[in-house]
């Protein structure tokens, strides 16, 4: 099944720089559809049972730190009385709150699964589609191409670029999914304290808007891997089929040279894409980590002094502030991964180009173009 999109939703999807940058994975979801949209499913019915998780946590903190205090209302009579307990002792509303965080932490875990199964099998089902359209692309085209291009560069797209989609797509999934997550942490933090959430927001856009420059930088130092990783297999795959000729003219130093140089070049670009996304993480968690201090000595110099927030909410909004720092953390780190990848995905592009290439007919070329189309 094909999945269209409304003219306008298309036009808007195509014209985002998201869209033009990876384009290559999104484009493949109109040949299972479902199943993509089945990950996103699940992964946000996972993040919607931690919400729900961390909204009895509320309860159960109230009910450990004031027990003498007034129950937690939802503002729904029914779910009050028969759920919570709110005309019961303190203990027995522990007890339900406790059953009520326990069910829901189960109920994650089997929509986690759901969603890591799909998310894998989404993973496959792509890569097992580019191989056939990079398989359709060079059946169809004519030998003049290929007296063209090296055969170890067309390997490498096959077998390197192909292993980095994967990884591309691992990273993107993640996003999308943690993703998810910290949309239901932002409206958890907002209706305990709108005022500590703003603040919180305000500081994490200031260290998001300082690690844009550095990702830029790691995205641009992605495109020269793919390119050195073609011309190291080119020259192992002339060196390996033409051994007889080599040791035939003694010209043993001169591969030898020639390897160690595609070599050096492919562990040169390699080594500077991974200086610049490896400082990534540790600068977030740094950066990070001082936001999180600082919202501590704010809320309890501010709001808990003053008045403005109980204990029992504080302590709630810190434990869901502190599982969204490392989430933050692996989100930059992804999107690090995911621009490294650029080139990779780039290179697959290319070769899928129908613009720039002889083919055998036009026949050929029509039925490239149709493999190829667009998913919008």
């Amino acid at each position: 099944m094909r999945l269209k999109l409304p003219q306008l939703v298309r036009r808007s999807l195509k014209a985002t720089s998201f869209w033009r940058d990876y384009s290559l994975i999104l484009g493949e979801f109109k040949y299972f559809p479902w199943i993509a949209f089945g990950a996103i499913a699940f992964a946000f019915g996972a993040a919607l049972f931690e919400g729900f998780g961390f909204g009895f946590l509320l309860t159960f903190l109230q009910s450990l730190v004031s027990p003498d205090a007034a129950p937690f209302h939802t503002g729904h009579d029914w779910f009050d009385v028969w759920i919570l307990g709110v005309n019961e002792s303190a203990t027995s509303r522990l007890f339900r709150v406790s059953g009520l965080i326990l069910i829901s932490t189960w109920i994650r875990a089997v929509f986690n699964y759901l969603s890591q199964v799909f998310t894998e099998l989404t993973q496959h089902k792509l890569v097992d589609s580019l191989r056939r359209r990079i398989f359709e692309q060079l059946q169809s085209l004519s030998l003049s191409y290929f007296t063209k291009a090296k055969s170890g560069e067309l390997v490498s797209t096959l077998t390197n670029e192909i292993g980095s989609l994967r990884a591309a797509f691992g990273a993107l999934s993640y996003i999308v999914t943690k993703g998810l997550t910290l949309i239901v942490y932002l409206f958890l933090l907002f209706t305990i304290s709108w005022q500590l959430t703003i603040i919180s927001v305000m500081l994490f856009s200031l260290v998001a808007a300082g690690l844009k420059n550095l990702n830029a930088r790691v995205r641009e130092a992605s495109f020269g891997i793919p390119a050195a990783s073609g011309r190291f297999t080119s020259v192992s795959m002339e060196i390996i089929s033409g051994i007889r000729t080599v040791q035939a003219f003694a010209t043993q130093d001169y591969e030898r040279q020639r390897f160690y140089r595609a070599s050096s070049d492919l562990l040169d670009v390699s080594m500077k894409a991974v200086k610049r996304w490896a400082l990534i993480r540790p600068l977030a968690e740094g950066l990070a980590s001082t936001v999180l201090i600082s919202m501590i000595i704010v809320a309890l110099t501010v709001f808990v002094a003053n008045g403005m927030l109980q204990t029992a909410s504080l302590l709630t909004f810190l434990f869901i502030l502190f599982r969204l720092v490392p989430a933050i953390h692996e989100l930059n780190g992804n999107v690090a991964v995911l621009n490294n990848f650029t080139g990779a995905l780039d290179n697959i592009q290319q070769l899928l180009r129908t613009d720039n290439k002889p083919y055998l007919s036009q026949w050929y070329a029509t039925l490239s173009r149709a493999a190829t189309g667009d998913f919008l």
